[in-house]
C-alpha cells in the first residue's frame, strides 16, 4: 500500500517518517513492515508484528424537503438526500428513506441504488387518501466497511390539497389610463372550496406587486387597476398555500395600448 519509504539516519535508537496512504485507502487493518538498513557494524532485521488501523470514516446524511398533492389513489414522489465525509461525496453504500406520522410508518421502507457523487434517490409510494399534513422523512445512510452509518429525521414530505388557478383579463388589449380587471378562479382536487374563501392572493406585473384580492365562496378573486403604462405586462396571480392547501400561481400577457392608438 502507498510508497515504502525510508526514514533519515537512526537516531537514539527511534526512526520515524511520514508514509502516504493513497486516496481511497480502504478501512481495514494493515501489517507495518519495517526492515532496519544497517551501517557496517550492525546487522539488519525486521519487524512485521505490528499495524495500522485505518478507521471507518465518519458521514452526515441530510435529506431534502418535498411535497405531494393529496390523491384518492396511491402513487410515487422522489425522495432524495446527500451523504458526505470530511473528504467530500460518498460514492459507496445505500440509503433506506421512511416515511413517518410519529412513531407510525407511511408505505414501505424503500433503499436507494448505490451513492453515486453524494446523491441518493427513491421512488417511494405513497398510499392512496393519505391525510393532508407534514410526515418526518428519515433518511439512513447503510455504508460499506469505509464509511459509519449517520440518519437524518429533520426533514418533511408535505401533502396538501392541489390547487389550479386560471387567470383572466376584462380587455386584453386594453388602453392606458383605464380600468382592467384580472380575474382569479381556484379549484381545489379532493377538497371543497370552502378552506380557501378568505384568503388572500397577491397580483404582480413581472416581479412588482400591484395589489391583492380576497377568494370568495366561488373560488374567485379580482383586482382591478388603470395604472398599467403602455406595453406589453407579465400579469400573476399567486395564491402562497398554507397547511391544507398547496401554493398555486397563473400568469397573462397583457398588452396595454398608449392612448389613441389601435392596434
Amino acid at each position: 500500500i502507498g510508497v515504502a519509504t525510508t526514514s533519515a539516519t537512526v537516531n537514539a535508537g527511534a526512526a520515524s517518517v511520514s508514509y502516504s496512504l493513497p486516496a481511497g485507502t480502504n478501512a481495514a487493518s494493515y501489517t507495518i513492515l519495517a526492515v532496519y538498513n544497517p551501517g557496517v557494524h550492525f546487522l539488519t532485521n525486521t519487524d512485521s508484528s505490528h499495524t495500522l488501523t485505518v478507521n471507518a470514516a465518519s458521514t452526515s446524511t441530510v435529506a431534502n424537503n418535498q411535497s405531494a398533492a393529496f390523491s384518492a389513489s396511491a402513487r410515487t414522489v422522489t425522495l432524495s438526500a446527500t451523504v458526505t465525509s470530511a473528504a467530500g461525496p460518498v460514492n459507496q453504500g445505500t440509503v433506506t428513506f421512511t416515511l413517518k406520522n410519529g412513531a407510525t410508518v407511511i408505505g414501505t421502507a424503500t433503499t436507494s441504488t448505490t451513492v453515486s457523487n453524494g446523491n441518493a434517490t427513491v421512488n417511494y409510494t405513497l398510499p392512496g387518501n393519505m391525510p393532508v399534513g407534514n410526515y418526518t422523512i428519515v433518511a439512513t445512510y447503510n455504508p460499506s466497511a469505509n464509511f459509519i452509518t449517520s440518519t437524518d429525521n429533520t426533514h418533511t414530505l408535505s401533502v396538501r390539497y392541489a390547487v389550479t388557478t386560471t387567470l383572466a383579463s376584462s380587455s386584453n388589449p386594453s388602453t392606458f389610463n383605464n380600468p382592467v380587471t384580472f380575474t382569479a378562479k381556484f379549484a381545489v382536487s379532493g377538497a371543497s372550496l370552502s378552506g380557501l374563501v378568505g384568503q388572500t392572493v397577491t397580483f404582480k406585473d413581472g416581479a412588482n406587486v400591484i395589489g391583492t384580492g380576497i377568494i370568495n365562496a366561488s373560488g374567485i378573486a379580482t383586482f382591478t387597476t388603470s395604472s398599467l403604462a403602455a406595453g406589453s405586462h407579465t400579469i400573476s396571480v399567486n395564491y402562497a398555500g398554507d397547511g391544507s392547501y398547496g401554493a398555486s400561481s397563473a400568469s397573462i400577457t397583457q398588452a396595454v395600448n398608449a392612448l389613441g392608438r389601435v392596434r
